[in-house]
Protein backbone atom coordinates (compact mmCIF):
# COMPACT_ATOMS: atom_id res chain seq x y z
CA UNK A 1 0.00 0.00 0.00
CA UNK A 2 2.84 2.35 0.82
CA UNK A 3 4.45 1.70 -2.57
CA UNK A 4 1.15 2.40 -4.32
CA UNK A 5 0.80 5.80 -2.65
CA UNK A 6 4.39 6.70 -3.52
CA UNK A 7 3.92 5.56 -7.12
CA UNK A 8 0.72 7.61 -7.35
CA UNK A 9 2.48 10.75 -6.11
CA UNK A 10 5.42 10.31 -8.49
CA UNK A 11 3.21 9.69 -11.51
CA UNK A 12 0.96 12.61 -10.60
CA UNK A 13 4.00 14.88 -10.39
CA UNK A 14 5.16 13.65 -13.82
CA UNK A 15 1.70 14.33 -15.24
CA UNK A 16 1.77 17.89 -13.89
CA UNK A 17 5.26 18.52 -15.26
CA UNK A 18 4.20 17.19 -18.67
CA UNK A 19 1.09 19.38 -18.64
CA UNK A 20 3.09 22.51 -17.85
CA UNK A 21 5.62 21.68 -20.60
CA UNK A 22 2.79 21.25 -23.12
CA UNK A 23 1.13 24.51 -22.11
CA UNK A 24 4.43 26.37 -22.39
CA UNK A 25 4.94 24.80 -25.82
CA UNK A 26 1.48 25.95 -26.91
CA UNK A 27 2.24 29.47 -25.72
CA UNK A 28 5.69 29.67 -27.33
CA UNK A 29 4.78 27.96 -30.63
CA UNK A 30 1.16 28.82 -31.49
CA UNK A 31 1.42 27.74 -35.15
CA UNK A 32 2.75 24.33 -34.20
CA UNK A 33 0.06 24.05 -31.54
CA UNK A 34 -2.61 24.87 -34.13
CA UNK A 35 -1.22 22.20 -36.46
CA UNK A 36 -1.00 19.56 -33.72
CA UNK A 37 -4.54 20.18 -32.46
CA UNK A 38 -5.79 19.97 -36.03
CA UNK A 39 -4.10 16.60 -36.42
CA UNK A 40 -5.22 15.34 -33.01
CA UNK A 41 -8.85 16.33 -33.57
CA UNK A 42 -8.92 15.33 -37.28
CA UNK A 43 -9.19 18.89 -38.55
CA UNK A 44 -12.03 19.90 -36.25
CA UNK A 45 -9.91 22.38 -34.29
CA UNK A 46 -9.62 25.16 -36.85
CA UNK A 47 -8.62 27.81 -34.35
CA UNK A 48 -7.12 27.46 -30.91
CA UNK A 49 -7.84 29.90 -28.15
CA UNK A 50 -5.01 31.45 -26.19
CA UNK A 51 -4.36 29.80 -22.88
CA UNK A 52 -5.22 32.02 -19.94
CA UNK A 53 -4.90 31.38 -16.23
CA UNK A 54 -8.41 29.98 -15.80
CA UNK A 55 -8.11 27.51 -18.68
CA UNK A 56 -4.70 26.46 -17.34
CA UNK A 57 -6.16 25.71 -13.89
CA UNK A 58 -9.23 23.94 -15.30
CA UNK A 59 -7.06 21.79 -17.57
CA UNK A 60 -4.69 20.93 -14.75
CA UNK A 61 -7.56 19.92 -12.46
CA UNK A 62 -9.25 17.96 -15.26
CA UNK A 63 -6.14 15.90 -16.07
CA UNK A 64 -5.40 15.30 -12.38
CA UNK A 65 -8.92 14.01 -11.76
CA UNK A 66 -8.86 11.87 -14.91
CA UNK A 67 -5.46 10.44 -13.98
CA UNK A 68 -6.56 9.77 -10.40
CA UNK A 69 -9.63 7.85 -11.59
CA UNK A 70 -7.53 5.85 -14.03
CA UNK A 71 -4.94 5.04 -11.38
CA UNK A 72 -7.66 4.01 -8.91
CA UNK A 73 -9.17 1.69 -11.55
CA UNK A 74 -5.73 0.23 -12.29
CA UNK A 75 -5.12 -0.52 -8.60
CA UNK A 76 -8.57 -2.10 -8.18
CA UNK A 77 -8.15 -4.30 -11.26
CA UNK A 78 -4.62 -5.22 -10.27
CA UNK A 79 -5.77 -6.37 -6.83
CA UNK A 80 -8.72 -8.23 -8.36
CA UNK A 81 -6.55 -10.21 -10.78
CA UNK A 82 -3.79 -10.76 -8.24
CA UNK A 83 -6.00 -12.67 -5.83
Amino acid sequence: MKETKRLFKVLLALLNIGYVVCVVGFILFPETAKYLTGVAFHGLASEINPINSSSFIVGLVFWNVLFSLGFWLFVKLNRLFKS
